[in-house]
């Protein structure tokens, strides 16, 4: 999530090298997004929750 300027994470903490990694996954994400919508279909503001997985040997 992102809030007051900066990320924050589902957990609450996180590996720097593993949020630097999940940032470029999700920036390269070419997929089309969809807004938010009303049931009237005015845009409304909402988290996009992206799940990411790592494995770590």
């Amino acid at each position: 999530m992102y809030e007051n300027g900066r990320f924050v994470f589902a957990n609450g903490k996180t590996n720097e090298s593993l949020a630097i990694e999940a940032l470029r996954a999700a920036n390269i994400h070419r997929g089309e997004i969809i807004p938010a919508t009303t049931i009237d279909g005015n845009t409304i503001d909402a988290w996009l929750y992206i799940p990411l997985r790592f494995k770590v040997d």
